[in-house]
């Protein structure tokens, strides 16, 4: 299972909540991955919620520290790479 959130809005619910995982069906959490662009929802939230992460990063924001995260890509091709 993959959630995919780029730039979620002010209202949305997080998708690494655990309302989020309830209504796909509670997934073990080894079967999700949190694919999203920002480090301080999307991958904070993954990570603190021990989820596999992965972090697209198109502008090339600079990470600061280490957050634990998965997988890093660039480019959306690349997640293809990871899911094979």
């Amino acid at each position: 299972m993959i959630f995919i959130r780029f730039s979620p809005s002010p209202n949305s619910t997080p998708a690494t909540s655990p309302e989020s995982l309830h209504r796909t069906g509670h997934p073990t959490k080894s079967d999700v991955l949190i694919i999203g662009d920002s480090l301080t929802s999307d991958m904070q939230g993954g990570v603190d919620y021990g989820l596999a992460t992965c972090w697209y990063y198109l502008n090339g924001e600079p990470r600061l520290g280490d957050l634990g995260i998965t997988y890093e890509i660039r480019q959306l091709r690349e997640l293809l790479e990871l899911l094979e």
